[in-house]
């Protein structure tokens, strides 16, 4: 190849993914000169599948092996990665993401051919490209009474979004527990310290534990437990956040996203200080957010 390529892995969930897209189009930006592709292979053989497509109507670029192969070791399956990543040298054309995920402040200022592999979550790498991603992440209108009528009200009163991730987090040595009640409840009380919330919206995957942990907390006030937006509907809980005022997230992209692409003013975004259970690990809570 006689032209520079740059070509970004995309695996995960969709808020990753989200994360890995926004690295692409930065890359997209920066380097005009130069192919820009995604590595999709990862997705053969793996629990989730891409979804940048099919939520968003993204169309990426897709390298082939024999172009990943100039890079990087073109794995074609999710398993041959698992292990190879581990166990073979990086390549000196290969940009991997920090062990502590702290920022490489030189990742998209790299010349030449670059395989990226990692989460890149920080919008550092990609704040000069929010009016590309707050286009590109457009959500298609809701077609349902219930996520309809209560857009229409968060888009008109001053509400906060709480977001609880648990069912996954259970047991995983790297997420779990990080964010528990006692965060919860100090972040909502600053919020109420801070802000006239006139409704508070609670999403998660375990509904019933935040009935049981947080609605004590807001027994004075109108909360909503968001529990009809499941399986592929999932994304519909992001879009009801994006129209929150302020938010509360948990150590999840999926949350970080639902706020990130919020446009109300004045907003109180709250994040946890500690997102990973590994040592000297970097959070991607914005510098601009609140962290508890």
């Amino acid at each position: 190849m006689t032209q520079p390529i740059k070509i970004v892995k995309i695996l995960g969930g969709l808020g990753n993914q989200m994360f890995q897209y926004a690295l692409y189009t930065a890359l997209q930006r920066h380097h005009p000169d130069e192919m820009v592709m995604a590595d999709l292979h990862g997705f053969n053989g793996y629990r989730r599948k891409y979804q940048l497509n099919e939520v968003f109507g993204i169309d990426i670029k897709q390298a082939t092996c024999g172009m990943i192969a100039h890079v990087a070791y073109p794995y074609p399956n999710f398993q041959s990665w698992r292990f190879g990543s581990r166990l073979l040298p990086k390549r000196r054309t290969m940009c991997v993401e920090p062990h502590n995920f702290a920022i490489d402040h030189e990742a998209i200022s790299r010349q030449g051919n670059t395989y990226y592999d990692g989460y890149w979550q920080h919008e550092e790498y990609f704040s000069d490209c929010r009016d590309i991603l707050m286009e590109r992440f457009h959500f298609p209108d809701f077609a349902d009474e219930a996520n309809t009528a209560l857009a229409q009200r968060l888009e008109k009163e001053e509400a906060v979004s709480i977001h609880v991730r648990r069912t996954d987090y259970i047991g995983d040595k790297l997420f779990y527990d990080l964010t528990a009640t006692d965060y919860y409840t100090q972040a909502i009380h600053y919020i109420r310290q801070h802000a006239q919330a006139q409704l508070f919206c609670i999403f998660s995957d375990d509904i019933v534990w935040c009935k049981t942990h947080l609605q004590p907390l807001l027994n004075d006030v109108e909360a909503i437990f968001a529990d009809w937006n499941n399986g592929k509907q999932g994304i519909q809980d992001m879009h009801l956040m994006t129209l929150c005022r302020h938010h509360i997230i948990a150590n999840s992209s999926f949350s970080w996203w639902g706020t990130w692409l919020a446009t109300q003013t004045g907003a109180i975004n709250i994040g946890p200080k500690l997102w990973w259970r590994r040592q000297a690990a970097v959070t991607p809570v914005p510098s601009h957010w609140i962290t508890i």
